[in-house]
């Protein structure tokens, strides 16, 4: 999941910490995703900072340039 974060997080220009910092969780811990289940909020909290779907974040979506 930190993978795909890091990503987007990338291409929408957002850094991680303070994706972090706005979440109010500690420096790092988004980076841990891939091996820790974050809450359900996290997750929203990330979708809705880089505008994204939900199932983009968790990997549901094959496609990021798919059709719609």
């Amino acid at each position: 999941m930190y993978d795909r974060i890091k990503s987007i997080a990338k291409e929408k220009g957002v850094p991680i910490y303070k994706m972090e910092d706005e979440l109010g969780i500690s420096r790092g811990s988004i980076c841990k995703w891939n091996t820790v289940k974050p809450s359900y909020d996290k997750v929203v909290g990330v979708s809705k900072i880089l505008g994204v779907p939900i199932d983009e974040i968790v990997g549901e979506r094959n496609d990021r340039e798919g059709s719609n």
